[in-house]
């Protein structure tokens, strides 16, 4: 019985080889010559661990989730964003008391500070206090929310704003100029056109001319390190960015005076998809942003969340990064470094001043990775991509034309300075000078260049890009991958894939019913056993 039952699996294999189509395989059964033999079964083995090896990398591939980005191009004209510009050359006697006085009061309050009582380092409080000393600490002390009548801080002055369509064409659309408090150049002014404006689709380029009131009167006081966080260049810095998104100064331009500055810019629409297919993860739900702007970005989200621990930790807000209107509220309008309270603290050498406390407090907060696992990207966000050009400006020609345009009539800050203009243009009219001799003397003149200077912003393309994010390796691509391969290396189709599996399936029923007959048989010779007995 056993004897039938091997030549029964034998038959079988013969069957599965010629029935099954494997290439190579028919051929190496066939095959009688020894050379022939060996010739197929090494391309077999070859060819079989070559589809194993791919079908791995596939595999490998498929599970990390691969995508490709598709750029297209809307039809929708893009909507103008907002541009903030601030002051790199701020004012520093906003307050009641001068910047010197301000860092001769900081002194002061922390001249006796017993160490030695305290729990903190000397080393500690001199750091926060050359912090201090620069010009976030000053402009940490000033009012953060305007008062209906605060007009000192007005160091930005546009003398000329003009607005164009797509056609270049100047439309007849007025821009709206909102001040905005800001920790490094206190007073920073975000320009943009108004929520109910017929023209937002329809606006292609805007011109600034800006004076910037550069009569300095007084010398810096404070400390000086590297401007990494804030700039100390003369002259503006310059943001483009979305209209309902909250202006991280860090990333802007520094724009230098006696220039003209070409803001080239190109709108891009970007949808990503979710985890797994990126890295860094991304979300479909909007976080709730509390200033309730409807405006998304991680970046935002981490500042708000470091804002959020600080308010709750140090009842202050800390000024190197963004907040919302509702933390300036719960902070009571505070943040971290305010002298002003403690000037009128008293001075003794076991206590320590608030604003010390506060700062001590803020520099402890260490949150970031709590935060980035908070905040995800966004699956769908509008980046506004610039870049900024700049040529020497305006000519020594077109001084004189200039000063009657944006200084003559003015009622500018110290307009009585450009008096030499004012002379030159008199000279000239009534021909005491010629072209020569007043354009000499205007290569002397620098006051326009050092005060004044030029931006256009204008849109690259009317277009916005669309850059969308798909999976390059789907269910069905690797379906269709894995037929490829298998039908390359070996021949092999779907089909044939049950069809081994059916193979396999029918070995194990019979190496299942081999051992159940092995069973039986000696079952039978032992009963025959003891019938003999």
């Amino acid at each position: 019985m056993l004897q039938n039952f091997k030549i029964f699996a034998k038959k079988n294999c013969e069957l599965f080889v010629e029935t099954v189509y494997i290439r190579g395989v028919g051929n190496l059964k066939k095959s009688t010559n020894i050379f022939f033999t060996v010739f197929w079964t090494v391309a077999i083995v070859l060819s079989f661990v070559c589809l194993l090896t791919q079908i791995i990398l596939l595999s490998r591939n498929y599970f990390r989730y691969p995508y490709s980005t598709i750029v297209e191009e809307s039809e929708d004209k893009p909507t103008f964003p907002k541009i903030t510009i601030c002051n790199l050359n701020p004012k520093y006697d906003q307050l009641s008391y001068s910047y010197k006085e301000f860092v001769s009061e900081i002194k002061k309050s922390t001249a006796h500070l017993d160490y030695k009582k305290l729990n903190v380092t000397k080393d500690k409080v001199e750091n926060l206090l050359n912090k201090l000393q620069k010009p976030v600490g000053y402009f940490s002390n000033l009012p953060v929310v305007l008062s209906t009548n605060d007009t000192s801080y007005q160091r930005v002055i546009i003398t000329d704003k003009r607005v164009f369509d797509w056609n270049l064409q100047n439309v007849a659309e007025e821009l709206v100029i909102e001040p905005k408090w800001h920790p490094f150049y206190y007073r920073c002014y975000t320009i943009g056109l108004s929520a109910n404006s017929a023209f937002k689709n329809s606006v292609g380029a805007v011109t600034l001319v800006i004076y910037l009131n550069n009569f300095v009167d007084y010398v810096y006081p404070g400390t000086y390190g590297a401007g990494l966080v804030y700039s100390r260049a003369n002259g503006l810095k310059v943001l483009v960015h979305d209209s309902e998104e909250e202006p991280d100064m860090k990333m802007g331009f520094s724009v230098g005076l006696g220039r003209e500055h070409t803001i080239k810019m190109q709108m891009m629409n970007i949808t990503m998809l979710p985890y797994p297919y990126q890295t860094l993860k991304c979300h479909n739900e909007k976080y709730v942003n509390a200033s309730n702007v409807g405006f998304y970005s991680k970046s935002l989200c981490k500042e708000h969340c470091i804002q959020s621990f600080t308010l709750q930790k140090c009842s202050c807000l800390s000024s190197g990064y963004r907040f919302t209107e509702e933390q300036l509220a719960q902070a009571n309008e505070t943040i971290c470094g305010n002298v002003t309270k403690s000037i009128l603290q008293k001075k003794t050498s076991t206590e320590i001043p608030q604003f010390i406390s506060q700062l001590l407090c803020s520099d402890s907060v260490q949150v970031d990775n709590i935060c980035d696992e908070e905040c995800f990207h966004p699956c769908q966000e509008i980046s506004i991509h610039n870049n900024c050009e700049s040529a020497p400006w305006p000519k020594e020609s077109h001084h004189m034309a200039f000063y009657k345009q944006n200084i003559q009539n003015s009622s500018i800050p110290n307009v009585e300075k450009f008096v030499d203009y004012r002379n030159l243009q008199m000279d000239y009219y009534n021909g005491r000078k010629n072209d020569t001799q007043i354009l000499k003397e205007l290569k002397n003149l620098n006051l326009i260049k050092e005060n004044f200077v030029q931006i256009i912003v204008i849109f690259e393309t009317d277009f916005t890009l669309n850059y969308k994010d798909e999976g390059s390796l789907s269910l069905t691509m690797l379906l269709s991958s894995l037929g490829g391969i298998m039908s390359l290396w070996l021949g092999l189709t779907v089909m044939t894939l049950f069809e081994i599996f059916e193979f396999i399936c029918l070995l194990v029923k019979l190496k299942v019913d081999k051992r159940n007959l092995a069973k039986t048989s000696n079952k039978i010779e032992a009963t025959n056993d003891l019938k003999e007995d």
